[in-house]
C-alpha cells in the first residue's frame, strides 16, 4: 500500500490500538465523515499513524510496531 500522507510504501500496519473497544485492532486507515455520509478514506503508514496520535496528543493509544521506539 502507499501512504496517502508521506507517499512511502508498506505491506501492512504493525501498530495496534491499545485500550477501549478496539484494543488490539490495527490502525492505519482514517475515514473522514461528514454530517450525513463518508467523504473520503486515507491509508497511513506506521510512522504517519504515530505522528497522528502525537498530533492529537494521545500516543498512549498505540502498541506494537515501532510507536515511539517501543516494540
Amino acid at each position: 500500500m502507499k501512504c496517502d500522507r508521506c507517499g512511502n510504501y508498506f505491506d501492512r500496519n504493525q501498530l495496534r490500538l491499545s485500550g477501549g473497544n478496539c484494543s488490539g485492532e490495527p490502525f492505519g486507515n482514517i475515514s473522514v465523515r461528514g454530517k450525513s455520509n463518508y467523504c473520503c478514506s486515507y491509508d497511513l503508514c506506521d510512522d504517519c499513524v504515530a505522528d497522528f496520535f502525537r498530533w492529537v496528543n494521545d500516543p498512549g493509544k498505540l502498541m506494537g510496531g515501532d510507536a515511539d521506539g517501543k516494540e
